[in-house]
């Protein structure tokens, strides 16, 4: 199976947490993303998870600063909640302790949280990605 992504991603260690959106009760895991984009995110966790379960995601969102703001300083924005659905499932040993990365994908797009998080994609993305056209022989 080719490569299906469509958005570009980038690599971005956000605190996250979720919840398994199966009508039990309430299960809260700790993860942290590894890359996200406006289509989904990779996530590490030590929760399992199997590819097909859909998931309530909240992640952490920093402030972005203009180019032309005169202060560094990122503030914390708090988090969005996103419903997302585990599409492949990777395990790894880190110290004995058994870790997997988690390829997601959005489910919603439209609702604001998500229009948020997919804003905060799309603002990282300009501000790591400078294009130049080449300069012309003349």
């Amino acid at each position: 199976m080719g490569e299906q992504r469509q958005a570009l991603r980038i690599g971005m260690e956000l605190p996250a947490s979720f919840e398994i959106d199966d009508g039990k009760e309430e299960n809260l895991a700790i993860a942290t993303t590894l890359n996200i984009s406006a289509g989904g995110l990779c996530i590490n966790t030590k929760q399992i998870l199997s590819v097909g379960q859909k998931l309530l995601l909240r992640v952490g969102l920093m402030d972005l600063l203009s180019t032309d703001q005169k202060e560094k300083v990122n503030k914390k924005s708090g988090a969005v909640a996103l419903k997302v659905q585990v599409v492949w499932v990777k395990s790894f040993d880190v110290l004995v302790v058994e870790e997997y990365k988690v390829g997601i994908r959005l489910l919603d797009s439209h609702g604001e949280d998500a229009q948020k998080f997919v804003k905060f994609c799309e603002q990282i993305a300009a501000q790591c990605f400078v294009i130049s056209a080449p300069k012309s022989s003349s």
